[in-house]
């Protein structure tokens, strides 16, 4: 994994256009599967 591609994902991030349910999938990771979860990251980016 280049470093170009985890800053991208970063700004990604920062900008609200990624999840970071999505930013782990992009990082080969398993993404986080708790209800609580899902309900902060709805609360936080209709907040935006």
């Amino acid at each position: 994994m280049t470093i170009e591609k985890v800053k991208l994902i970063e700004k990604k991030i920062k900008e609200g256009k990624l999840s970071l349910n999505e930013a782990r999938i992009l990082l080969d990771l398993e993404p986080i599967e708790e209800e609580k979860y899902d309900q902060l990251f709805e609360k936080v980016h209709n907040e935006s």
